[in-house]
């Protein structure tokens, strides 16, 4: 689904996620960080899916069941991930 309006996502993202038993969340790699927020391991680490994560935070207030995969490289415990 492509929504370009907060009334598409209203009327049509939302009861979506509202009538599902589960959500399978999936963080993809989008840009560099800039060079001094490294990780653990020291690499390089990218800004996670800001779509994705909305979504999550949706999903999280809807008491959804969730299943989340994150990319290699994507940053570790990035906003409401550090709560799950």
């Amino acid at each position: 689904m492509d929504e370009q309006t907060l009334r598409g996502l209203k009327e049509n993202i939302f009861p979506q996620l509202q009538d599902s038993e589960y959500f399978v969340f999936v963080d993809f790699k989008r840009e560099k960080l800039v060079p001094h927020r490294r990780g653990k391991t020291g690499k390089l680490q990218h800004r996670g899916s800001l779509f994705s994560h909305q979504e999550l935070a949706l999903a999280s207030f809807l008491d959804l069941q969730l299943l989340a995969f994150q990319e290699k490289g994507g940053k570790q415990d990035d906003g409401i991930l550090r709560f799950l």
